[in-house]
């Protein structure tokens, strides 16, 4: 199938019959891995049938497969916009950490991801990494909650590993 401008006449005759639910909503996972944005912004226009939160989510962890920065900022965006929200989050902020993507990990967590989750592993790999920018962040309580004692404790392990190195 082909992608990018000319699929859009197509997509856009097939649309209004098509259920983007089906197939656990592939075919917006497929858009959304493919960093079609014009795709995307198709296919999360108000109709009669929409993706549903769960087809949202199941797309989202394709967005952090994205490799260029920009594209997966802007892929991102548009799935937060279009509600995306829970844990789907938090995962996607350990990713957005461990590739010291402080712009998306801002995003993230101006969106609702936690710190705290998955016993703190964002603050964990920013402490362990020595990125004081990213660990500054998360532990700012800026965009978020600020982190449990437990989740602070952690990160501390990481920054130890860090000096251990040294």
């Amino acid at each position: 199938a082909k992608e990018g401008p000319p699929a859009i006449p197509f997509m856009r005759l097939l649309l209004p019959q098509a259920d983007v639910n089906h197939n656990d909503g592939q075919v917006l996972c497929l858009v959304v891995h493919k960093a079609f944005h014009e795709g995307l912004d198709l296919l999360l226009t108000q109709r009669s049938i929409m993706p549903t939160m769960a087809t949202k989510q199941r797309a989202f962890p394709y967005a952090m497969k994205i490799r260029d920065k920009q594209s997966r900022y802007e892929t991102i965006e548009k799935l937060l916009a279009a509600g995306v929200k829970g844990a789907a989050l938090s995962e996607c902020l350990i990713k957005a950490v461990n590739d010291q993507d402080l712009r998306l990990s801002e995003l993230l967590l101006q969106s609702g991801a936690s710190v705290g989750h998955d016993g703190g592993k964002a603050v964990i790999s920013a402490a362990s990494s020595g990125d004081s920018s990213m660990l500054q962040l998360l532990v700012g309580g800026s965009y978020c909650k600020k982190p449990t004692l437990s989740t602070l404790t952690s990160g501390f392990g990481g920054a130890m590993v860090l000096k251990e190195r040294d």
